[in-house]
């Protein structure tokens, strides 16, 4: 009786992690492409600026288009439905992290002259 126990508890578990594997890579998927992103200063401004994000043979990469011109982001990773990366914004370096959530992302940005909150929806 104990190994049919064990035996259930271990097909049950497997099961759950498969559903939460295909829901993360789902999510990953649903990432790529451009979005229509815009940051929030500490003076209250909007600064808009466009996030590229591609998947070639499971490698995320993230390129970066603003009144700054087009720059890689560079340390791009994605885990699930988060993104997190680096850029530079003149002259200073600057960490984002993001969470996909209801097909639009949320998050921060943080970097040498603060912090604020960050949007994108899909461009059309």
């Amino acid at each position: 009786m104990s190994a049919v126990l064990s035996l259930a508890f271990l097909f049950l578990s497997a099961a759950a992690f498969a559903q939460t594997a295909k829901s993360t890579d789902t999510a990953s998927a649903s990432l790529a492409g451009t979005w229509n992103m815009v940051s929030e200063t500490q003076d209250g401004d909007s600064l808009s600026w466009t996030l590229i994000i591609s998947q070639t043979d499971g490698h995320w990469a993230g390129t970066i288009n603003s009144d700054n011109g087009k720059t890689p982001a560079t340390g791009f990773k994605v885990s699930g439905d988060k993104v997190h990366f680096q850029t530079e914004y003149q002259g200073n370096s600057y960490d984002i992290n993001l969470v996909l959530t209801a097909g639009a992302l949320t998050g921060t940005w943080s970097g040498e002259s603060g912090s604020g909150k960050t949007t994108g929806k899909r461009a059309s």
